[in-house]
């Protein structure tokens, strides 16, 4: 609906002021193309030529941030917050930013402030969650998951993250029920294509530890509900983990075909679909090479999955893992211990620990590698018993020692 009528509002766009002028066409980067780094852009020339105005500061700061420039996000979301303090979204992007660049106790303050106002919104629930995970306060975010049924739209929202923690910890089956749970509660408050990427999310997660029963299982319910571009996104990247060649081939195509010029589309999920389908073919350097176009993009929030994964570095690891050079495999998982205020809940965390754990004994070094296992497996330390990863990774810690 938004590209629509963006659309619209561009062809009619010399009809307007100068402000509304650029205030159409850095949307319409944004929505349409998806050309992430043209609507930055737009966005700045806008703020530049009219820095009284609080929009293109949040909008501006919004974009650098999902670009992986959060330094720059946080001074334009302090300005857009000089300029408009009644805004409860700024206080949630600024905060949200200031989790990913670790810096928590300035979370907190931005979080203080909003609360201060009695801003209640889903978004801000959703940092709050985050902020209280970072701080391994478990009665917190369940308070949290509580008052979210309070607030409209938050409910789902924050059991979506709720999965996520459960995965974090190996409780796959659980964090599948809750997500089961909150695409009910997303497809009756009218929002399917948030219902769809939820069981997507989890299809990803379960694919991701090898259980590839469950992924095709969720990503079919997902398609049914709706089959938006977050869907292909993750249909595709499901595909490529769990080995499904042709159905991943076919996705990179329509993907190519549908959104040419789209920022991560082209220079983040296509680049790790690809490697991850080299790794399945052992073509461990092309991967890397496949690899490449994301690098820039690594630290970046890219759309589709609800918090920054740091997919690229992840699926680069295993690639040096499978070329035998565990030095460079350990500096690409050492990224998610270096920036869990980016990553957070999602599981790829601790399956990056296991496979700096792996990096470590490839390349020779058994102190370190028993530490890093143990590490992992005390992060599951009540997984479920069948995951095959789980499996694996005790087998591997049975075998070093």
């Amino acid at each position: 609906m938004a590209r629509e009528n963006t659309v619209k509002a561009y062809d009619l766009r010399d009809r307007v002021t100068e402000a509304e002028k650029l205030a159409i066409e850095s949307r319409y980067f944004l929505y349409v193309p998806g050309d992430l780094e043209k609507a930055s852009q737009v966005f700045e020339l806008w703020a530049r030529n009219y820095p009284e105005l609080a929009t293109p500061w949040n909008q501006l700061g919004s974009t650098q941030a999902n670009l992986g420039r959060y330094e720059q996000a946080t001074e334009s979301l302090r300005t857009a917050l000089s300029l408009d303090p009644t805004r409860s979204t700024t206080y949630a992007n600024l905060a949200g930013d200031l989790l990913v660049l670790n810096r928590l106790e300035d979370a907190e303050a931005v979080l203080a402030e909003a609360d201060k106002r009695k801003f209640q919104t889903d978004f801000l629930l959703q940092i709050n969650y985050w902020k209280a995970f970072l701080r391994n306060n478990d009665a917190e975010m369940q308070r949290i998951l509580v008052q979210s049924s309070d607030v409209p739209g938050a409910q789902g929202l924050l059991l979506t993250q709720q999965a996520n923690t459960e995965a974090y910890h190996g409780h796959f089956e659980k964090a599948d029920e809750l997500s089961g749970v909150a695409a009910n509660l997303m497809e009756h408050d009218g929002d399917k294509e948030l219902a769809a990427t939820c069981l997507a999310e989890g299809a990803v997660r379960e694919a991701a530890v090898g259980n590839s029963t469950r992924a095709r299982s969720l990503i079919a319910n997902a398609q049914k509900i709706v089959r938006g571009e977050d869907v292909v996104i993750l249909t595709a990247l499901v595909a490529a983990q769990i080995g499904d060649h042709q159905q991943a081939e076919t996705l990179v195509q329509e993907m190519n075909r549908q959104w040419p010029e789209d920022t991560f589309v082209q220079k983040y999920w296509l680049p790790v679909i690809r490697g991850l389908m080299d790794i399945h073919d052992r073509q461990w350097s092309r991967a890397v090479s496949d690899l490449d176009p994301a690098v820039q993009f690594d630290f970046a929030t890219a759309p589709s999955l609800s918090v920054a994964t740091i997919y690229p570095a992840y699926v680069r690891g295993f690639a040096y893992l499978g070329a035998g050079d565990g030095t460079r495999a350990a500096v690409e998982f050492q990224k998610f211990v270096d920036h869990s205020g980016m990553v957070l809940n999602f599981p790829l965390a601790p399956l990056a620990r296991l496979g700096r754990a792996r990096a470590y004994a490839r390349s020779g070094d058994a102190v370190k590698a028993r530490a890093a296992y143990l590490d992992f497996l005390q992060l599951w330390k009540d997984a479920d018993p069948d995951l095959p990863t789980f499996k694996q990774a005790k087998a591997e810690y049975t075998a070093l020692r």
